[in-house]
């Protein structure tokens, strides 16, 4: 009886133990299937931002201000009180040398390592000017007036005066025989020269030495005669007091002002080289007859080494220097004589044009067409 009852124990005791893991395995069978349902069949909504009403704000009622204003009043003039100080002077103070200061993005405070300078206004002269563009003739001034330290010296008169360039010439323009005159450290380069008739103080002045004043000076320039597609030509110029034009060591053209009143003074100048086809004289230029030199022919793109000098005795002076073309039609002014184009080495800037026209009579020589002598 004893045994029986041991084995019924063992029996019932088993029978509560898998019921309950049999409902856990359910619930939990349910709840697996619960969080999938949430989590992937209802989809989260997104908050909703909703704003706060508007706050109301009590509004102020605010009156003008009224001023009256009197239209006759007018404002009192302030006194100034003016008051002297007496300031000490500021002593010198000796800035070292900025040399090699240190290297930029381009070597230094310049483009590649030079120092910028400001451009400056050049002078404008129909003498010439300061800016040269290579086919331009320099021109270097002399007063025969003074000696090269800058003093006086004394010139008797004309033929004193006509001697020294004379000297000048038969020397093979030699600038050493003027090495005992004064000479501006001023160069001006000419491409072209048309002077109307104005006063003798023109050249000092145009070269920076307007102490010198009018009378017994001279003017050389020097520079190449080329022609890009060659020419046949002749200078027709206009000499008051003097011009003198050599070619490769050939004078080509030679006159003074009213030569045939004058033929000593000319035969002064030129001496040996007098030729007689100088004094063929034409038509008036300027203030007087302009006369033809020498045929000269230019091979293409050949230059020649080509001298001119000027000179002016005193008062008035005027040098127009043009050229004729052989076998060129010229358009004629209202005389019926024709209108040679002037000699030039480039196109003339607006500037120098404006100085030119100021006293140059309408007619009398083309500023604008005509060759251009320069090898491009």
């Amino acid at each position: 009886m004893v045994k029986k009852s041991l084995n019924r124990k063992k029996i019932n005791a088993g029978a509560p133990s898998g019921l309950m893991i049999s409902l856990l395995v359910h619930v939990g069978a349910f709840f697996l299937a619960g969080l999938f349902v949430v989590f992937t069949i209802l989809p989260s909504r997104e908050p909703e931002f909703q704003p706060p009403p508007p706050v109301e704000r009590p509004r102020m009622n605010l009156k003008k201000p009224k001023v009256k204003v009197q239209k006759s009043s007018h404002p009192k003039p302030s006194s100034r009180i003016v008051a002297k100080v007496k300031t000490k002077e500021m002593p010198e103070i000796q800035l070292p040398d900025m040399d090699g200061g240190g290297e930029g993005l381009l070597g230094g405070t310049g483009i590649g390592g030079e120092f910028l300078e400001l451009p400056e206004f050049k002078t404008i002269s129909t003498l010439g000017t300061e800016d040269s563009i290579g086919s331009d003739l320099v021109g270097t001034f002399y007063d025969f007036k003074r000696n090269r330290s800058g003093g006086w010296n004394e010139v008797a008169d004309v033929s004193a005066f006509l001697g020294i360039a004379s000297r000048f010439i038969r020397s093979d323009f030699n600038p050493a025989t003027l090495a005992r005159y004064y000479q501006s450290s001023r160069k001006l380069y000419a491409s072209c020269l048309v002077v109307s008739p104005t006063w003798s103080s023109i050249a000092p002045s145009a070269f920076d030495t307007p102490d010198s004043g009018g009378g017994y000076w001279m003017v050389h320039y020097k520079g190449k005669l080329v022609h890009k597609d060659g020419i046949k030509f002749r200078f027709v110029c206009q000499a008051d007091y003097f011009i003198v034009i050599r070619v490769d060591e050939e004078i080509v053209w030679a006159g003074v002002w009213n030569t045939p009143d004058r033929y000593d003074d000319y035969q002064r100048l030129i001496g040996p080289y007098y030729n007689p086809r100088f004094e063929t004289r034409r038509h008036f230029i300027g203030n007087d007859r302009c006369m033809a030199g020498e045929w000269i022919t230019l091979e293409p793109g050949v230059p020649k080494d080509i001298d001119i000098i000027i000179g002016d005795e005193n008062g008035q002076c005027g040098f127009i220097i043009a050229v004729e073309e052989e076998d060129v039609e010229y358009e004629k002014n209202q005389y019926g004589e024709p209108i040679f184009p002037i000699f030039r080495t480039t196109e003339l800037s607006h500037d120098l044009l404006d100085q030119i026209y100021r006293d140059l009579p309408v007619g009398e020589v083309n500023c604008t067409n005509g060759p251009i002598f320069r090898d491009y």
